[in-house]
């Protein structure tokens, strides 16, 4: 379902799912560091921190490699941003600002 909305969003607004994101609810509110995948990440020149997780069985951290996904950009692709980019993001959605408006909000 979520890829199909992506597909939605590429199709009616002629552009690519991640660059449809920066230009409409995250450039807006000031999210300059956030993307849509590690692809794109890694191509912003940010370094991107190694993931882990934490094996019972050798009792030990063993490191993950960051997740590649598919061709096919849907809303639920994995964003990748800073802390501070997030908190922008709750900043507006918490006072209703910018892109975060409710509907029935009046500008």
């Amino acid at each position: 379902m979520y890829g199909v909305v992506g597909y939605l969003v590429e199709t009616l607004t002629d552009s690519r799912l991640g660059d449809f994101f920066h230009s409409n609810p995250w450039r807006p509110i000031g999210m300059n560091e956030i993307y849509l995948g590690p692809r794109d990440a890694e191509g912003s020149g940010l370094l991107l921190v190694d993931e882990y997780y934490y094996n019972n069985s050798t009792k030990g951290y063993v490191s993950l490699p960051h997740a590649v996904a598919s061709d096919v950009e849907g809303a639920d692709s994995i964003t990748v941003s800073t802390v501070l980019d997030y908190t922008k993001y709750l900043r507006g959605m918490m006072t209703e600002a910018g892109p975060c408006q409710r509907p029935d909000t009046e500008s």
